[in-house]
């Protein structure tokens, strides 16, 4: 009998789900819940995203809240006073108070933050990033030697007497009571040869080579370029002898203009400091400088005076013999075949001696990519009608480029 009601209600379960199933509206009211469940999702996620978006700019909206602080480095240090001389990038210096745990953590040279309203010292920076790094090129033992330059025998000598005799030899310069030259310029059109004769200064005298480009002590901060000018003096005492090689030495001390200009001002502040630096050091030091131009025309007269710049040396484009003494030197390098040199010397004469590397240097290429064992005659002219046809229709192309300013 039990078993019998069971059935009944199951039957009558049965039927009723059937009889709603039919029923139109009951399917219509299913459809449409449904659709509100798969609404509901869609906001829930909506709603996650956006409480994710408003964190954010919650956290914008504080930044903007909060005032902007001042970034100063300290200069003196009062231990039992807890206070400090903090000086900010723009010149101005304060004496302000330091909380008893700070103090005991910061050194001089160290930057802190300060609040704006009372200058309260809020926190304390990592160093700053080391320019070093960024700007110099510093070689230890620089691999050129004076017998790797073809050439160039006037300038050798005049840079022997200049740099590497006070370097070697400093007793002479003693016994005539006479300071030694604290720097050479070198000028003259690229690729001549300036940055190898730096290089192989470095080699003689057995000194530290740091290299860097004049546009590489340019900063868009005030104080970055004498800052950098600083640490490369610095740098230089540190690992003295030292040579110190400036190229594009135009692009930071040409002709000082008054200019209202922030940029303008910033190279001024740069130059001024290069100058600062040059008068500072002393032949005791054991360092010198050579810099290199292209544009001499341009250079300001105060880095041209005596006892900075003491010798100005014109490097020009290497003459028929030192051109073969160039192609000499590039080619001994190289397996070569029968060449007639003289020819080779005569398709050259506007060539630099960067250009004569070069013209080797491909000449190699064309016979490697002809399956050759020896460079010949035919991959030397080549290599010259690419390279010098180049440069003239480059130079070409200036010209014209100029005329349309």
């Amino acid at each position: 009998m039990e078993n019998y009601d069971n059935q009944d209600r199951k039957d009558f379960q049965l039927n009723a789900y059937t009889e709603l199933d039919s029923d139109p509206y009951y399917n219509q009211i299913k459809a449409e819940l449904n659709v509100l469940k798969m609404q509901a999702q869609s906001l829930q996620l909506q709603n996650q995203t956006l409480n994710v978006e408003k964190e954010k700019l919650e956290k914008v909206l504080n930044n903007y809240k909060n005032s902007p602080a001042i970034v100063g480095t300290i200069s003196e240090i009062f231990l039992d006073k807890l206070k400090a001389v903090i000086r900010t990038n723009n010149g101005m210096v304060f004496y302000v108070n330091v909380p008893e745990d700070i103090i005991k953590t910061i050194n001089v040279e160290d930057r802190v933050v300060m609040a704006q309203n009372n200058l309260a010292i809020l926190d304390v920076l990592a160093p700053e990033k080391d320019y070093r790094a960024i700007a110099f090129e510093i070689n230890e033992k620089p691999k050129q030697s004076l017998k790797d330059i073809g050439g160039l025998k006037k300038v050798i000598n005049e840079v022997e007497e200049t740099v590497i005799l006070p370097m070697t030899k400093p007793e002479i310069f003693k016994k005539f009571n006479i300071e030694s030259p604290k720097g050479i310029l070198l000028y003259g059109p690229p690729g001549t040869g300036k940055t190898m004769i730096a290089k192989a200064i470095a080699n003689k005298t057995k000194s530290t080579f740091i290299s860097l480009s004049g546009s590489e002590l340019i900063h868009k901060f005030i104080g970055e370029g004498a800052k950098v000018v600083k640490d490369l003096f610095k740098l230089a005492k540190e690992k003295s002898p030292t040579i110190i090689f400036i190229d594009e030495l135009d692009s930071v001390a040409s002709y000082r203009l008054d200019s209202g200009t922030g940029a303008d001002r910033e190279v001024n502040r740069t130059m001024t400091q290069l100058l600062v630096e040059m008068d500072g050091f002393y032949e005791s030091d054991k360092i010198k400088i050579i810099a290199a131009t292209n544009r001499l025309d341009i250079l300001d007269k105060a880095i041209l005076r005596p006892g900075r710049f003491d010798r100005i040396i014109e490097v020009s484009l290497p003459d028929k013999q030192e051109r073969k003494e160039i192609f000499k030197i590039y080619l001994e390098k190289i397996p070569c075949g029968k060449l007639n040199l003289e020819t080779i010397i005569d398709m050259t004469e506007t060539a630099s001696g960067a250009d004569i590397k070069l013209i080797c240097k491909e000449s190699a290429i064309f016979a490697i990519r002809k399956n050759k064992t020896k460079v010949t005659q035919e991959e030397i002219v080549e290599s010259i009608n690419k390279i010098l046809i180049k440069d003239k229709v480059d130079e070409k192309q200036k010209e014209v480029n100029n005329y349309f300013r």
